[in-house]
């Protein structure tokens, strides 16, 4: 059985994950670790005995092919106010957003096991932080470069952090 760590969507595999993985890959030897798509994850049929999805787009068809009985896979989610006060400087209008409900991962063949909600508020106070913890989002592509100027002029924000962490077992 592999374990395998930081497995990404492909749009920050190049810029973000390959740095986390060598650190990790340092800090715990006794894994293996990837940086790959999450739809096509660089394992054999049964070996990934856990699969965790860190903000990313959970593709449970084919994990599910991964998987065999009492497999484990971790997903964390944005939760309805994640990051809530820098959308609110990006877009004109902004609405709570739920997290992906676990229809997909129960069609999959997964039991949701645990979900737990993690959520508090932070002052960042240097925008350089504010722009990276943008640019680890979708919303860094989508900025305008007037919100982007917004930002680079912020000298104190109080910035939520909200996550769904869901644990699902292949039953």
């Amino acid at each position: 059985e592999i374990s395998l760590g930081l497995v990404g969507s492909e749009m920050c595999i190049r810029d973000s994950l390959q740095p986390a993985v060598l650190a990790a890959a340092k800090r715990h030897p006794d894994m293996a670790w990837v940086v790959a798509s999450n739809r096509r994850l660089p394992v054999a049929q049964g070996s990934a005995g856990l699969i965790c999805s860190l903000f990313g787009f959970p593709m449970w068809p084919p994990w599910a092919g991964l998987q065999g009985p009492g497999q484990y896979v971790i997903t964390v989610d944005a939760g309805a106010r994640h990051l809530i006060e820098l959308r609110e400087i990006i877009y004109p209008s902004t609405r709570p957003q739920d997290p992906p409900r676990p229809e997909a991962a129960r069609s999959s063949g997964y039991e949701l096991i645990a979900e737990t909600r993690v959520s508090y508020v932070r002052e960042i106070g240097d925008w350089r932080v504010l722009d990276d913890i943008l640019e680890m989002t979708p919303h860094g592509h989508k900025i305008s470069p007037p919100a982007r100027a917004q930002i680079q002029n912020v000298s104190r924000l109080r910035l939520t952090f909200d996550a769904i962490v869901r644990t699902f077992r292949r039953p």
